[in-house]
């Protein structure tokens, strides 16, 4: 892939300035690279073998759910089995992200699926889910469990890649070698591993890589809030990666892309009514739990503003006018006496976002799993207007 030098830009409007100045000798080969750019990353064609890393919230198994959706609709049409995926959990402590993945593969495909390398992978036909690491722990990944899940990917991607090749192939005479696309999360070392210790035929494969979220561009290009373990010398490393191996590598930020509420009902109209045809029961209900528990704990915290009532006091209002029964399956911020403070009651009254997240949550009532932040929001729905699903 042809190199493009430009200046520095510390932010989106040196960008656009840049854009805007640009002499009209470079905008001819500029305009080249950026198209050749968004070609790979949205190749959906039959010989295309895209990687996923993802993870379990509503933003991951929307935007996965979307790509599958495309390809079925593509797949019917030509009446092949189409290009392979591979989708590699995002683990994240507290919750097993590679379970909830299988089970929501298992009823869009209205199949069980077969389980491999014992049980850390399960296949869909030329679709696979792989477990991959979690970044979250206490302490950074180590390089044993990012080879482990390097072996695992590579175990997945070889049969995945042959899948591919023999399909091709087959309605094909061309006789090019499967391509790889690989969309990526926010956090880098697993990729980073992958590229140095995978084969060499798998990384020739390699033809573009995409970020979401590692960065925020709102104010500068600086580390998003759910990248803060990548260093300086990741993003070197994988700059010097891509100009060895000449591919492109697209960062994708959701405040950028006018993506800025963290509710995935916001940009998914009636999502309240859908929601439960689109994921199945058992991967629904902890976000509906969760959801309840936020919306009471907002409640209680909006009257205790009121009343000038904190800690153990509002708990015991809260427990008085709850159902023990039923609330002992979600009831958790809700009767924390921390949740209560003179602070957060007084915010819960006045504080634009507070309200504008009950309402929300109110009129859909599945919350993410995970903490969000604003300035990084549904950072997986950074994809779908850049990838094989758009």
């Amino acid at each position: 892939m042809t190199g493009f030098t430009s200046p520095d830009c510390k932010n989106m409007i040196d960008f656009q300035k840049a854009m805007a100045s640009m002499p009209s000798s470079f905008k001819q080969q500029f305009d080249a690279i950026s198209q050749e750019t968004l070609d790979r990353v949205t190749d959906a064609s039959e010989g295309v073998v895209t990687v996923w890393e993802v993870n379990d919230d509503l933003d991951g198994l929307f935007q996965i759910m979307e790509v599958l959706k495309k390809k079925k609709n593509k797949t019917k049409k030509s009446k092949r089995k189409g290009p392979g995926m591979v989708i590699i959990s995002r683990e994240v402590t507290g919750r097993d992200a590679y379970s909830r993945i299988v089970e929501s593969m298992k009823y869009w495909m209205n199949e069980q699926g077969d389980a491999h390398i014992d049980g850390a992978a399960t296949a869909f036909g030329s679709i696979v889910v792989v477990r991959g690491v979690n970044y979250h722990s206490s302490t950074p990944v180590d390089s044993a469990t990012l080879k482990q899940a390097t072996t695992r990917i590579d175990i997945v991607l070889g049969k995945v890649l042959k899948m591919t090749a023999k399909s091709h192939h087959s309605s094909s005479s061309s006789s090019s070698r499967p391509k790889l696309t690989w969309h990526h999360g926010p956090i880098l070392s697993l990729l980073l591993h992958w590229i140095n210790h995978t084969s060499s035929t798998h990384r020739a494969a390699l033809t573009a890589i995409t970020l979401a979220a590692p960065l925020t561009f709102t104010s500068g290009a600086k580390p998003s809030p759910n990248a803060l373990a990548n260093s300086p010398q990741d993003f070197s490393l994988l700059a010097k990666y891509a100009s060895k191996l000449s591919i492109p590598v697209l960062f994708l930020d959701p405040t950028t892309e006018l993506v800025h509420y963290p509710f995935p009902s916001t940009y998914m109209y009636y999502l309240g009514f859908y929601i439960t045809l689109f994921l199945p029961r058992e991967v629904t209900t902890p976000h509906y739990y969760k959801a309840l528990d936020k919306l009471v704990t907002f409640a209680f915290k909006l009257r205790a503003g009121c009343d000038g009532e904190h800690g153990n006091a509002v708990v015991k209002k809260v427990k008085a006018h709850l159902d023990g029964t039923r609330a002992k399956r979600w009831a958790k911020t809700c009767i924390d006496p921390a949740s209560y403070n003179v602070a957060a009651s007084a915010s819960a009254a006045i504080a634009e976002r507070e309200v504008f997240g009950a309402c929300t949550l109110a009129d859909c009532p599945w919350d993410l799993l995970s903490e969000y932040s604003d300035a990084s929001p549904l950072q997986y729905f950074t994809r779908l207007p850049i990838s094989p699903s758009s």
